[in-house]
């Protein structure tokens, strides 16, 4: 655990790393001078970048949020069909609008729970399960609504957006994990 203390904060990857390696640790390995390499600039802008991101949760949470209750306004209008459109544009329109609606709601999810400092893979399935949730209790919404009716078929629409939203997620996680890997060679050097 003691070489945990003075590895460089921006490489630490878990979170038990995270928790030695806290601000008060790191101000006090300042004060002390053990930590030379980490110079009091270089920890402002650490300061910095931890008060963007936590400014940055705040936003996904908000954002979050604000789109849970589009959802809800949008299952809240009635059913009252719409002049002039063919029953089977109309169709489509609704069911892209819950593809999209349960696809954008999943990444948003995504980024709130990453922001808590869980894995790619703990974030998706939370993301996936809460999403979820949302969709059973939108079309259970949808029951109480003058000319509407929550529909099982509406649940798997949102389903496959979901789903879709966790195909982009896995690629994006394949990737980023991609990046981050140091190759044999620049680590020789």
């Amino acid at each position: 655990m003691h070489h945990l203390l003075f590895r460089p904060f921006w490489k630490c990857k878990n979170s038990f790393c995270m928790a030695i390696d806290s601000v008060f640790v790191q101000k006090k390995l300042i004060r002390s001078g053990v930590r030379k390499h980490l110079s009091r600039a270089n920890f402002s802008s650490f300061r910095k970048r931890k008060k963007l991101k936590s400014s940055l949760m705040w936003i996904d949470i908000a954002g979050s949020i604000f789109w849970m209750a589009l959802i809800f306004f949008f299952s809240s209008q009635s059913g009252v069909a719409q002049q002039g459109f063919s029953d089977m544009l109309i169709l489509i329109e609704r069911k892209g609008a819950h593809f999209t609606e349960f696809f954008v709601l999943t990444i948003i999810l995504y980024r709130v729970f990453r922001h808590i400092v869980l894995s790619n893979m703990e974030s998706v399935r939370l993301s996936i399960a809460v999403a979820t949730a949302y969709a059973f209790s939108d079309e259970i919404h949808q029951l109480f609504v003058p000319f509407r009716e929550g529909k099982l078929s509406d649940v798997a629409v949102d389903g496959l957006g979901i789903s879709v939203a966790y195909l982009v997620l896995m690629i994006y996680a394949y990737f980023y994990s991609k990046s981050r890997c140091i190759s044999p060679e620049k680590q020789k050097k």
